[in-house]
C-alpha cells in the first residue's frame, strides 16, 4: 500500500504471531531484490482492551520507528478491508501515541492525534547550530522532526544537508524536513531518519503543519507524492490524506 506515495508492506500479526529479524526487514525492503518499501507495518492485537489494534512500524534499515501517519492511514484501511473490524471509527495504539482513525469516501482516512509540540534539548539545538545556517524547529509528533524554512526548494540537495548533520541527529532518531510557504499551502520534503529521501512523510507533515497554522484555517501540505490536509481544533491535529492498495502477496520465509 502507500499513502502519497509512502509506500508500505503491511503484515498480519493479528490471527498469529509474527517474528522479524532485522535480517528479513533489510532483505524486502530491497527495492532491487525484495518487494521495496519506506517502512513495514505490522498489525497486531492491541495491548490495551480499550483500544482496537497496535500498530508498528519498521524502517527499511531495521529499525522500529515510534509513529507514522500515512502509515497509520494505510494500516486502517487495510483492517477495514480484511473484515477485521467493521468500517467506523477506531482507536490505534502505536509506541508512543493513541491514533483516532475514521474512513472518508472509499479511499480516504482521517487521523485525528494529540497536538505535535517543540522537542526542547538544549545541547542538541546547540549543536545543530553550529552547522545549520538558517533558523529551524524540532518538532515531536509521534516522530521527531528538524523543520528549515526555505525560500526555495528548487535543486534542493536534501540527502547531503542530512548527512552534514546525521552524526548529530541520528542517535535521536530526528526526521529532516525542508519547507516552503506559499499562502495556505506549504510545500516540503523530507529525508525520513532509517529510510532516506521519501515521497510523503506524514508526521513531517503534521510537524510543519504545527508551525504554521493560523485559528480556523485548514492547510494544505504538498509534497512530491501528493498533498495532505490538516486542521487544528480542541487541542488535536486533524489528518485527512488518500490511502491505495498495490497488490497482496504471501511469503513463505
Amino acid at each position: 500500500m502507500h499513502g502519497n506515495g509512502n509506500d508500505f508492506v503491511i503484515m498480519n500479526s493479528i490471527d498469529s504471531n509474527v517474528s522479524l529479524t532485522e535480517d528479513f526487514i533489510k532483505n524486502i525492503a530491497s527495492r532491487e531484490n525484495g518487494i521495496g518499501f519506506d517502512q513495514l507495518i505490522l498489525v497486531e492485537p492491541p495491548k490495551n482492551h480499550e483500544h482496537d489494534f497496535l500498530i508498528r512500524f519498521f524502517n527499511a534499515d531495521g529499525g522500529e520507528a515510534m509513529m507514522c501517519l500515512n502509515g497509520i492511514r494505510c494500516a486502517s484501511r487495510y483492517i477495514w478491508r480484511g473484515n477485521y473490524a467493521p468500517t467506523r471509527k477506531m482507536i490505534l495504539e502505536t509506541l508512543n501515541r493513541i491514533t483516532l482513525v475514521e474512513p472518508l469516501g472509499e479511499t480516504k482516512v482521517i487521523a485525528t492525534i494529540e497536538t505535535p509540540n517543540f522537542y526542547k534539548n538544549l545541547e542538541l539545538e546547540l549543536s545543530l547550530k553550529k552547522l545549520i545556517n538558517t533558523p529551524f524547529s524540532l518538532i515531536d509528533a509521534g516522530n521527531l522532526h528538524l523543520c528549515i524554512e526555505t525560500d526555495n526548494l528548487d535543486n534542493l540537495k536534501l540527502k547531503e544537508i542530512y548527512k552534514k548533520i546525521e552524526s548529530i541527529i541520528k542517535p535521536h532518531q530526528i526526521n529532516v524536513s525542508v519547507y516552503k510557504k506559499n499562502h495556505n499551502n506549504i510545500n516540503i520534503a523530507t529525508y525520513e531518519n532509517g529510510v532516506g529521501v521519501t515521497l510523503s512523510c506524514g508526521s513531517a507533515a503534521a510537524s510543519v503543519a504545527f508551525l504554521n497554522f493560523k485559528e480556523g484555517l485548514a492547510l494544505d501540505i504538498i509534497s512530491e507524492g501528493g498533498s495532505l490536509n490538516f486542521l487544528m481544533a480542541n487541542d488535536k491535529l486533524i489528518m485527512q490524506g488518500p490511502t491505495e492498495f498495490s497488490f497482496n502477496g504471501v511469503m513463505n520465509e
